[in-house]
Order: structure tokens, then C-alpha cells, then sequence
């Protein structure tokens, strides 16, 4: 006997193992019902305000078109369910062979780039050395008067003019090989680049001196300034003696200081600590640090 479709609808929805041919199938009859049961709603609809239809008959098409209506609901809210079902199914299969698909196409190209780059700078570096090796010879010979053929086309079995007939050989001493971990090449040698290389490494260089020796000069000043404050102080001169003014010696007057001080007068300013010592040893002269600062 043939399941009923709220039967499908319930085995298709309690497992994972439901084939795509069957969630084909089951969303066509779904949508198929659905259509039907709307049909079916408008028709009970329309008789349930038929004023001509007896009051049973009006509310048997009321209770009918609301029992349509509440179907037709449950029905919408499966059919996404199961839509959304088939499409992870059509899509398991695909997706697994893209992603083993992508998985092999990085590990290969992890293996040839492991191989790129152990060989191809050794190979480049070896065709270099043989290249300039050949340049090298053909500038001999023809020091030497030879006119022959150079090493790559005698290698080739070429004729020294580099010509097989009407047709033009392409040799390899041309060939363009580009740098390995950069921009530029490596052959033939762009000696414009390399010298605006070594002007911008030059220029680097002479940047990074002159940073430096700013920094050594803000240094030098800091570790003066450090030296001054340590050395000085803020020092207050005056004197009680009532009468001449005291001379101070030549030798210990600088900046600001007066060359004498008396007749109760007082001067403040910065001293050196080790002159503000030598000064509280004459007579009558009192020197007293001010600001808490102390003589060192």
C-alpha cells in the first residue's frame, strides 16, 4: 500500500539517507498539493460569504477553508525544509570532488614550487656562468682574429651567423632570465637598475649616518644639560658686613654674578656648586642654596 504524503513528509524529514530522486519526487507532489488545496480554499472561501448558501453550508465551507488554509501553511513551512534537503544533496557529491579536486591542485603546486625553488636558482646561476663564459670567449677570438662560430652556436651545430637557411636561430646568450626573489632580472645584467640600487643604497647609508649623528648630538646635549644641572644651583649671595663691599675673585665670577657684593645687598642666580664653596669661604659673604637644591 502506498504511503499517504504526511507519511513521506515525515520519513523524508527523520533521516539523512533519503536519495535525491525521492526529495525530487516528494517536493513536486508537495507543490503539486498545495496548489490544489488552494484552489480548494478559494472555492470554500467564496461559499462561506455566499449569502445565498444556507448558514450550515456557509459555516461547513468556513471550517473547511480555514482547515485548507492551515494546511497550506504547514505545507510552506516544509517546503523549504526539504528544498533546502535535495539541494545539499545535489550538492554533497559536487562539492566533495571540487574540494578533493582542490586539495590535490594545492599540493601539487606545493610540490612543484618546492622543486621551482631548489632548482631554478641553481639552474639560472649555472646558464649565467656558461653565458658569460661564452661572451667572454667570442670577445677572445675575436681579439685573436678568429671569426668562428661562438661556443653556443659550435654546441648547437649553428652556423657562426646564427642563420639555418632564411630562418633566424634565437640563442640563448639573449635569453632574459628574471630575478628569483625580486623585481628586475639577473641576464642580461640592467646595469641602470643596479646603479640606481646602488644609488638608493648609498642614499639609505647616508640617511641612516646623519640620523645617527643627530641622534649622538641630542645625546651630547642631553648628557650636558644632565652634567649642568648636576654641576649647578640656584644660590643666593648676600652679606652683613656693614661697610666695604666684598670683592670676589676674578677667577670664580661668571654669567650674571656681580664682581662685589655689600652694603646689604643680595644677588641670586645659578652657580657651580664647587664655586658656591669656594665662595662661602670669605669673610662675611653668606651663600645659601635655594630651591632645595643641594651643592654636590
Amino acid at each position: 500500500m502506498a504511503k499517504s504524503l504526511k507519511e513521506r513528509i515525515a520519513s523524508a524529514r527523520s533521516t539523512d539517507r533519503v536519495t535525491i530522486e525521492t526529495l525530487e519526487q516528494l517536493v513536486g507532489d508537495i507543490e503539486a498539493e498545495r496548489e490544489r488545496l488552494s484552489a480548494a480554499h478559494e472555492r470554500a472561501s467564496a461559499e462561506s460569504i455566499d449569502y445565498a448558501l444556507g448558514e450550515d453550508d456557509r459555516d461547513d465551507a468556513a471550517a473547511k477553508a480555514a482547515k485548507y488554509a492551515r494546511d497550506i501553511a504547514g505545507l510552506a513551512q516544509i517546503i523549504p525544509e526539504l528544498a533546502d534537503k535535495l539541494e545539499r544533496k545535489r550538492e554533497s557529491d559536487t562539492q566533495r570532488a571540487k574540494r578533493a579536486e582542490a586539495q590535490s591542485a594545492l599540493q601539487e603546486r606545493d610540490e612543484i614550487a618546492a622543486r621551482f625553488a631548489e632548482r631554478v636558482p641553481a639552474i639560472t646561476a649555472e646558464l649565467i656562468e656558461l653565458i658569460q663564459a661564452v661572451n667572454a670567449n667570442a670577445e677572445r677570438m675575436r681579439l685573436a682574429g678568429v671569426y668562428e662560430a661562438n661556443a653556443e652556436w659550435h654546441a648547437r651545430g649553428i652556423p657562426g651567423n646564427g642563420m639555418i637557411g632564411v630562418s633566424h636561430v634565437e640563442p640563448f646568450v639573449k635569453i632574459k632570465i628574471p630575478n628569483f626573489d625580486g623585481p628586475g632580472r639577473a641576464w642580461p645584467i640592467d646595469h641602470t637598475q643596479a646603479m640606481a640600487a646602488q644609488i638608493a643604497a648609498d642614499s639609505s647609508r647616508i640617511r641612516a649616518q646623519q640620523m645617527a649623528a643627530v641622534k649622538r648630538r641630542e645625546q651630547e646635549k642631553r648628557e650636558a644639560a644632565e652634567e649642568h644641572r648636576r654641576t649647578h644651583g640656584i644660590y643666593r649671595l648676600s652679606t652683613s658686613f656693614d661697610g666695604r663691599p666684598i670683592r670676589l675673585p676674578v677667577d670664580l665670577v661668571s654669567g650674571a654674578m656681580p664682581s662685589t657684593v655689600g652694603n646689604w645687598q643680595q644677588w641670586e642666580g645659578e652657580v657651580a656648586h664647587a664655586v658656591a664653596e669656594e665662595l662661602r669661604s670669605i669673610p662675611h659673604l653668606n651663600v645659601e642654596a635655594m630651591g632645595g637644591e643641594q651643592e654636590q
